[in-house]
């Protein structure tokens, strides 16, 4: 679909609205799990009457971050009474988001190693070999991901100020920048 097509299917479904969907489906999902977190804390507390690393890792990993989304791109350009100013602060919040699903993710993956270490004993070489090789990869790959995320325009600022450039506005100063290609 060229752009032409996808802003002129956007413009004919001007009124679809998913953000009233999208913010419960997020609030029923972080109450589900923090329902199962806090539930499986109880139970390891009840057996062994203390938290272990990866009931601690995994409440780390849940953290989330979420803004209001649903509308056409199309709308929230057509709407905003002081452009750039809401596609700036949608930037910002995507950069926000991105900077928090790498640390996530790699919380998770920690807590469910040390949940398999704990489940099964640590007395063959092959396990914890195992476990401190995938151990690394994780933090590498986390780390990794982290500093992609982080430095995808340079400078950083880019990131949210390209709103200028895709807006077709003359920016307050001189914006230069790049950001790395789609995967």
């Amino acid at each position: 679909m060229n752009q032409t097509s996808a802003y002129e299917s956007q413009l004919a479904h001007w009124d679809d609205d998913t953000a009233p969907e999208n913010l419960a489906a997020s609030v029923v999902l972080i109450i589900a799990v923090l329902l199962v977190l806090g539930l499986r804390c109880f139970a390891q507390r009840r057996i062994n009457k203390q938290l272990e690393a990866d009931n601690i890792m995994i409440f780390f990993g849940t953290a989330t971050f979420s803004n209001g989304v649903g509308k056409h791109l199309a709308r929230v350009k057509a709407t905003d009474t002081h452009k750039p100013r809401q596609m700036i602060r949608i930037l910002k919040a995507a950069y926000a988001i991105a900077l928090l699903h790498g640390p996530c993710l790699g919380l998770i993956k920690i807590s469910i190693l040390l949940f398999y270490r704990r489940i099964f004993t640590m007395h063959r070489r092959t396990f914890q070999v195992a476990f401190y090789i995938l151990g690394i990869y994780t933090l590498v790959v986390t780390i990794v991901t982290i500093f992609i995320f982080m430095f995808q325009c340079l400078p950083v600022t880019f990131f949210w100020e390209r709103a200028y450039l895709l807006e077709n506005l003359e920016p307050p100063h001189a914006i230069k920048g790049r950001c790395l290609p789609p995967p």
